[in-house]
This record gives C-alpha cells, structure tokens and sequence, in this order.
C-alpha cells in the first residue's frame, strides 16, 4: 500500500478498483446451466476463463451424452465432475491476489502463465 500512495505523487493518471467474484452454489436451474465464466466465476486478476469455459463445455457435452440428452441427470454430473477444477481454480487465485514468495510473485506478475485448470487432469470422458 505504501508503494502505491509514493506513486500517486509520480503519476498523472492512478487507477485504483477492487474486484468483485461470485460464487454460487450451483450453476444451473431447470433447462439452463452456466458455463465458463458465468458459472465459474475466475477472477479477472487470476486468469483461467478460457480453460476453464473449454474443460468445462467438453465435460458438459460428455455428461449430456451419457444422460441421453437428460439435463435433470447431466447437469448435477456436470457439477460434480467441475467442481474440484474450479476450487483449484479459485484457490491459485487466492494465492496470486495475495502472494507469499517469489513464485507466485512471478505469476502474478505474468511470468509464470495463466492460472487455469490444469488440462492434464481433465476428464478424459464423462464422469460416471
């Protein structure tokens, strides 16, 4: 904080926001789920819309096959199946917002890539 109000006194222009996320309980409600950043609501500071939006139309795509077209049975399996991704997702976040040591300094900074889903442990076909 302090090095941000020393800047103020070097900068013509300042910007500063805070950034709101939502979490909701559940990402669907009766023929409609949400997918990506409207139900998994990445932090904008954090990264990972993408692939998350990806990892997740895919196993939504598997669910709904698995369930024969049934949302009331695809969408809750759906739910499941993303919900560790997307704590996972949430908790880099949390650790890039605020970090600790050098490491995720760097990410936050943009040298380490963004914070996603990891791809390589995305299902490899609906869960069951």
């Amino acid at each position: 904080m302090d090095r941000w109000l020393g800047e103020l006194d070097r900068t013509p222009a300042f910007h500063f926001d805070s950034i709101t996320q939502l979490r909701m309980d559940t990402w669907s409600r009766g023929r409609v789920t949400l997918v990506g950043d409207a139900g998994c609501s990445p932090s904008p500071a954090g990264g990972g819309s993408t692939s998350l939006a990806v990892l997740g139309a895919y196993v939504l795509a598997g669910e709904l096959a698995r369930a024969d077209g049934d949302h009331e049975r695809a969408f809750p399996a759906y739910e499941r199946a993303m919900a560790e991704h997307v704590r996972g997702s949430h908790a880099a976040e949390s650790r890039a917002a605020a970090p600790h040591d050098e490491e995720w300094a760097a990410v936050r900074r943009g040298a380490g890539g963004g914070l996603c889903a990891d791809a390589g442990t995305a299902p490899a076909r609906p869960s069951t």
